[in-house]
């Protein structure tokens, strides 16, 4: 079975698909099913990893607070709850 990370956002007016395992964000037109946008990107998984780590580290000797915050993760969560069960987000 081919692996699979994509998700979609669709809205009025278009449909964005992003694939994380393809790298690539293609933007099609609801109406005419038209894709309007396409861009493909290189990065390499870990390199999203180290960078995480990096920025983690950052904001520990900073004393920010970092996006992978538990709070921020909490509110992720809520959200993508949220969308898988069509209701409204308070």
């Amino acid at each position: 079975m081919e692996e699979k990370r994509e998700f979609r956002i669709l809205s009025k007016k278009k449909l964005l698909l992003c694939d994380l395992i393809k790298n690539s964000i293609k933007i099609y037109s609801n109406d005419s099913k038209k894709l309007l946008f396409k861009k493909n990107f290189k990065f390499h998984r870990n390199d999203l990893f180290l960078k995480e780590l990096k920025d983690f580290k950052k904001c520990i000797f900073n004393n920010k607070e970092s996006l992978l915050s538990v709070k921020n993760n909490y509110l992720t969560t809520k959200l993508f709850n949220a969308m898988n069960s069509n209701k409204i987000i308070t």
